[in-house]
């Protein structure tokens, strides 16, 4: 493969990675605030899931039933 191509690829999954983190983040961060979470608390959960790229992602979705029963 030539080193261009390479590249290119490799910035191009560089933007997607970014793309998903900051769309889970902004995710999570809705869904927090949907389940009566204040607002510093959803943006918290917001920067931990973005933060955490597929840890932060399945930690937030395991543990949201188990913090926000109503």
């Amino acid at each position: 493969m030539p080193e261009e191509t390479a590249r290119i690829l490799a910035s191009g999954l560089q933007i997607i990675i970014l793309a998903f983190m900051v769309v889970s983040g902004f995710w999570a961060a809705r869904d927090a605030r949907k389940r009566g979470r204040t607002m510093v608390e959803a943006f918290i959960w917001g920067l931990f899931v973005a933060s955490f790229f597929l840890v932060g992602l399945i930690s937030y979705l395991l543990l949201r039933n188990r913090l926000y029963q109503e």
